[in-house]
């Protein structure tokens, strides 16, 4: 009888864990969203987000595109309510996704919808936090912030917006 031992490339693909990457504001594109209602057993931390109504949290995915970092992915969980409090991340970010300066009071952020987002182009700014469970640096999205060239999808069919375009397929 054959005996197998583990190699080390298997050893390898164990290791999981990124170095964090500088602080600082990249080019990036929605990879995935993701509906999470919130656990107490898991995450006993999001107690007083449940003591507010809040039930679950959205899990965005960003891929970095266009450097050094580029297919680095970077995740973070905000509360899924959208509010006119001026701290809602969640309205923030989907304002910033769209171009648009204020959300339309009929807006509605459904999953059905994740999908329509996914590939949508941003910049995310980047900070590094330490972690005791970790014990390393890890890095935490501070703000999603419009693309600088906005996306096609979202131009009209004038002269502009075929610039706008050529620009946004130039830069990736």
């Amino acid at each position: 009888m054959a005996s197998i031992g583990v190699t080390k490339s298997a050893s390898k693909q164990q290791d999981k864990s990124f170095e964090a990457i500088p602080e600082g504001t990249y080019d990036a594109v929605v990879a995935r969203i993701q509906y999470k209602p919130i656990n107490l057993e898991k995450t006993p931390w999001l107690d007083k987000q449940v003591e507010r109504g809040v039930e679950a949290q959205i899990g965005f995915a960003f891929k970095i595109v266009g450097d050094k970092f580029t297919n680095r992915w970077l995740w973070q969980d905000v509360d899924a309510e959208i509010s006119d409090y001026s701290k809602c991340k969640l309205r923030l970010y989907l304002q910033e996704l769209l171009g648009e300066n204020e959300l339309p009071e009929s807006f509605k952020f459904n999953e059905e919808d994740y999908d329509n987002y996914v590939g949508l182009p941003c910049r995310i700014r980047v900070k590094q936090y330490w972690s005791d469970k970790g014990n390393e640096n890890r890095n935490s999205i501070e703000d999603v912030i419009a693309p600088t060239v906005k996306h096609p999808s979202f131009a009209t069919t004038s002269v502009a917006s075929v610039a706008a375009k050529d620009e946004w397929e130039e830069a990736f």
